[in-house]
């Protein structure tokens, strides 16, 4: 389980695990994290009690939770060992620590209530204010944050599925006069130190469900077809009668760093072009919850049928393997716009690549219990349920497909070959450049005089373009 901190926070991949199993299990047992603050004996004596009843008449299961804190692979720690007290007759006794101890737990949830005047006060007393706005799913919400961002005249953080990271303007001057200061490309320049050190937000204001990304990345051209372009120009082939759905481990990911939304709507009689704001924003969905990769084609069939517009969905290999049911769903085409479903095919589970365990386990390892490999043939899959399947090795084939299958209006699955090695070089690429361009932009604005005359808080400068070349 995660950590008692991270529930009920909006933490990713946090559900409530409390008696998951109901009354089909003997008893259960929540233990707390593992710290050096905890006395072992309390771990023993729990352990000794679920082994007690799950073996005594009537015998039966238990259910033992087990949260833990990242890091979770081996990583060496300084640790009190005051923690082992008490064990020393234990350990050579061969006999369990707790003949029997009759467990008990209470739970006081704490359920905190914000106070609207105080929240009043407290936006009104900020200096160097940012507005987060998370996963939002309807357009009143969506108008509210607008309303919000123009009138705190903050900078605006937009998730990818926020439905506003992805906009399309009514024309390049309406860009310029929105007056709202979008901050699409945050989570690359944070690797940067100095950037980090110098971004202090006194009051953070966060609207819908938790932000997808740690960092928000910086688009960086290149003319191989990798997994972070695939992003970009999907993203920039959206049109406004069209939705996102995005599949999740890396897909919502790079969706979140790299997409990009240039370019003007062509939707002129378009009622969110009313008001104050000039542009139309993209709805992007995603099965967040606990993060699973279960029955998300189906979801984003759904999905269409839901909105009535055609709907790009872009997920993984191993995502699209666990729901080919619904290939049968895009089969059936009822009362919904087409769907064109993206499938990044890395023959495996990319994400493990780019993160801490890659570098600590063996290759041997990592291919057996992370990368789950595979050999299926998507096209074969395909084929079977009567989808159209393309194949795309090149951005301009993948630029064309997007296209095609905008103009022919029919479902089809257009699948990207990509290597999982080559994918986690880079993104490691990604990160360094996004982190130089960012230091040297921050130490090029501090450079300019004109900060000597004026406040932080007072001044809003904005990099357009930063490029890097290998």
């Amino acid at each position: 389980d995660r950590p008692s901190e991270l529930l009920d926070a909006g933490a990713n991949q946090a559900i409530n695990q409390v008696n998951h199993y109901g009354s089909f299990v003997r008893h259960f047992f929540s233990l707390p994290a593992p710290t050096d603050v905890i006395s072992t004996r309390m771990v023993l004596t729990t352990f000794d009690s679920a082994v007690y009843l799950a073996t005594s008449t009537p015998c039966g299961p238990v259910h033992i939770n087990c949260p833990f804190r990242e890091p979770l692979e081996s990583t060496p720690k300084e640790w009190s060992q005051s923690c082992l007290k008490g064990l020393e007759s234990w350990v050579s006794s061969g006999e369990p620590f707790t003949n029997y101890i009759q467990p008990h737990s209470s739970f006081s949830p704490n359920n905190f209530q914000s106070d609207v005047a105080d929240v009043l006060g407290i936006i009104h007393g900020a200096k160097r204010g940012l507005l987060l706005i998370g996963a939002v799913f309807k357009e009143d919400d969506i108008w509210a944050a607008l309303l919000l961002a123009k009138h705190l005249q903050w900078p605006v953080v937009a998730d990818i599925l926020s439905g506003l990271r992805l906009r399309k303007y009514k024309n390049s001057i309406s860009k310029l006069n929105e007056g709202i200061l979008f901050v699409d490309h945050l989570d690359h320049s944070l690797l940067s130190a100095e950037v980090k050190d110098w971004i202090k937000a006194d009051v953070i204001v966060q609207i819908g469900s938790r932000i997808t990304s740690k960092r928000i990345s910086q688009m960086l051209e290149k003319s191989l077809l990798t997994e972070p372009y695939v992003a970009h120009i999907t993203s920039e082939a959206l049109d406004c009668g069209s939705t996102m759905f995005l599949g999740n481990s890396m897909p919502i990911r790079d969706a979140d760093m790299y997409g990009n939304s240039p370019g003007e709507c062509t939707h002129g009689n378009d009622t969110s072009l009313i008001s104050g704001f000039p542009f139309r924003w993209i709805q992007v969905a995603g099965n967040r919850g606990a993060s699973g990769i279960d029955g998300l084609l189906s979801t984003a069939v759904g999905f269409s049928v839901g909105h009535n517009k055609r709907v790009v969905c872009v997920m993984g290999d191993v995502s699209f393997l666990h729901d080919t049911n619904g290939l049968a769903l895009l089969k059936q085409r009822i009362s919904r716009k087409h769907v064109t479903v993206l499938v990044i095919n890395n023959h495996g589970g990319a994400i493990f690549s780019l993160l801490p365990i890659a570098n600590k386990a063996e290759d041997k390892i990592l291919n057996q219990y992370f990368y789950t490999s595979h050999n299926v043939g998507i096209h074969n899959l395909c084929s079977a349920h009567g989808v159209k399947h393309v194949q795309v090795q090149t951005k301009a084939e993948l630029q064309n497909a997007l296209i095609r299958s905008q103009q022919d209006e029919v479902d089809c699955v257009i699948e990207v070959e990509s290597s999982i090695n080559a994918n986690a070089n880079f993104h490691s690429y990604l990160r360094q450049f996004a982190c130089q361009a960012a230091s040297h932009a921050l130490s090029t604005i501090l450079q300019f005089s004109v900060l000597d005359s004026l406040s932080q808080d007072s001044m809003h400068l904005k990099v357009s373009k930063l490029e890097y070349f290998r």
